[in-house]
């Protein structure tokens, strides 16, 4: 995602210095800045690196930013539900909020819990302008389309 000043945000689902337990093993993943400088490189700043399942947030996917420069993503484990016989636990939206000293905040939105609520989320969100988040998730909803897992939902969150 790209913000007013040229700046490109994104996520990786692996790597980081943390060392993440469960289905990941070579860190949870993380939230980075690149900023342009002079000759055509880039900068780069990590913004939020994550690390444990349970508490945290574990393979974030594509984030999205606000017209206040909030970056929002999704991940696919994290939170506090188990959701299958593996222990992987179900996901999470959240929200890092840039500071004035350069830190950023995160902010857990919602936690993925069950079949109704769908869980897993694969995809990054949208956001309207009335500041409504948009996604999708890899599996729960309706069971019976022959998906162990769910056939996945389509969700909105309001503010």
């Amino acid at each position: 995602m790209l913000d007013s000043s040229g700046n490109l945000y994104g996520a990786t689902a692996y790597g980081g210095t943390g060392s993440c337990s469960g289905p990941v093993e070579s860190g949870c993943g993380l939230v980075y800045e690149l900023s342009p400088v002079s000759g055509g490189a880039w900068r780069e700043k990590i913004i939020k690196g994550f690390t444990g399942i349970g508490t945290s947030i574990v393979n974030p996917n594509p984030v999205v930013l606000d017209a206040s420069g909030n970056v929002y993503g999704t991940s696919l484990f994290g939170g506090l539900q188990v959701c299958n016989d593996d222990l992987e636990t179900c996901g999470t939206i959240y929200e890092l909020t840039p500071a004035s000293t350069g830190a950023w905040t995160l902010t857990g939105l919602y936690a993925f819990r069950d079949n109704s609520n769908g869980f897993f989320p694969y995809a990054g969100l949208t956001i309207d302008s009335a500041g409504n988040i948009y996604g999708t998730t890899g599996a729960g909803g309706d069971m019976s389309c022959g998906s162990t897992g769910g056939c996945g939902v389509v969700f909105r969150i309001v503010p």
